[in-house]
């Protein structure tokens, strides 16, 4: 869900090149250097799970139980709706 916000990167950068003051070369390097800080703030976190053995991280993405999902008459019920 999260990576959603990074669709109008492309639009903001687009519109960076064309309206910002300055020269052609000074714009494009603008931009990659806001590419370089967004992948910076973006992928440390990438690079920190990956670094990570699986059986030491059992949090990171969802529950401890990810793999394992619990048969209907063990799961908790949904606000809303009634069990027969």
């Amino acid at each position: 869900m999260i990576g959603f916000a990074f669709l109008v990167v492309q639009g903001f950068a687009l519109v960076f090149l064309v309206t910002a003051p300055g020269g052609l070369r000074r714009r494009v390097w603008q931009l990659l250097a806001a590419g370089a800080a967004v992948a910076v703030a973006a992928g440390w976190w990438l690079v920190a799970v990956a670094l990570v053995q699986a059986s030491e991280r059992p949090y990171i993405g969802g529950s401890l139980e990810q793999r394992r999902r619990l048969p209907a008459r063990q799961r908790p019920a949904r606000a809303g709706r009634r069990r027969s």
